[in-house]
Formats: C-alpha cells, sequence, structure tokens
C-alpha cells in the first residue's frame, strides 16, 4: 500500500508540475490525470531499477541515470508513448538550460551534504529535522517545476500535444 500511494504522489507532484508550467492548475486537472497512471507506473519502476543497478556499480553511474533520463518520469506522466524518447529530445532541444539547472542541483546537493552534518551535529533533534525535511521540500519542489518548465518549453513536450495529460481545457469541461 505504501509504494502505491508513493507512486500516486510521484505521478500527482509530476502532473502538478506540468499544469504549473503552462500556469493554469486547479486540482480537478490534477484528478482527470490518472489515465497515464498504469504508464508512469511502469516507467518509475524502471527508473528506480536502473538508479538501485547504478547505485550497486557505483554512486556516480546513478547519478548518471538520473542526469541522464531525468525527464522519463514527466514525460511518462504526459502521456508520451515513448518517454525515453521524448526525454533525449527535451535535452537535445534546451541541453544549455538542462545542464544549468543540473550544475544548481549539484550545488545543492554539495550543500545540503555540508549543511546537514553542521545541522546533524549543532541542531539536532525535532528542529534538525523540520530544517531539513523544508529544504528537501523546497529544493524538490524547485527541481521539478524547473523540470517541467524546461520540458514544457519544448516541442515534444508542448501543451497542444494529443497526448498531453493536463488538459488545457479544463475549466470548459468542468
Amino acid at each position: 500500500v505504501s509504494f502505491i500511494v508513493l507512486l500516486w504522489a510521484f505521478h500527482a507532484f509530476n502532473i502538478t508540475a506540468l499544469a504549473v508550467a503552462t500556469g493554469k492548475t486547479t486540482i480537478g486537472e490534477v484528478a482527470r490525470s490518472g489515465k497515464n497512471w498504469l504508464a508512469f507506473s511502469i516507467w518509475s519502476v524502471v527508473m528506480y531499477v536502473l538508479v538501485m543497478i547504478g547505485t550497486f556499480i557505483s554512486t556516480w553511474v546513478a547519478f548518471a541515470v538520473l542526469a541522464l533520463l531525468s525527464f522519463v518520469p514527466m514525460a511518462a506522466a504526459d502521456g508520451k508513448r515513448n518517454p525515453v524518447v521524448a526525454n533525449f529530445k527535451v535535452i537535445g532541444e534546451r541541453w544549455l538550460r538542462y545542464i544549468i539547472t543540473a550544475i544548481i542541483l549539484g550545488a545543492l546537493l554539495a550543500f545540503s551534504t555540508l549543511m546537514s552534518g553542521v545541522n546533524g551535529f549543532f541542531i539536532g533533534g525535532n528542529l534538525g529535522s523540520i530544517i531539513v525535511w523544508l529544504f528537501w521540500g523546497v529544493t524538490a519542489a524547485w527541481y521539478l517545476s524547473a523540470l517541467a518548465l524546461i520540458y514544457r518549453s519544448t516541442n515534444t513536450g508542448a501543451q497542444d500535444d494529443e497526448s498531453s495529460a493536463v488538459d488545457d481545457d479544463a475549466d470548459a469541461d468542468a
């Protein structure tokens, strides 16, 4: 049950990020976007397995898998037939934005590693946990939103695609 809830939450976060990238977000859009949930779940599990295999080999291999396939879950949530191809098209169309975003995330990861040690040593306890959770929540929200903005700014992730999970005429349907 926990795994299904985790997958559903990850799907909802991706759909919400895609909707935010277009500037039109309603709870109804997220609720109606469940049509791609099964494909999204399968691709997310495949990504998880690839990252775990990469982690067994080397941490750097896992980071490479995450860096090279970062748009796969978003493309799957958006209803693309082949999210891997969509992933590489998006990276190819906006490679500079993507590299800059990845560098910023890498700097945040390095900073957070240092700050987690400092936080655990000097603060600790409930307050330290709250600080870490808030930091990671804000960082994850920023990263997912940045990926959605990059994705939607490409021809591959354009809103007018008929396979898009986020309906442009959501208000007209209601």
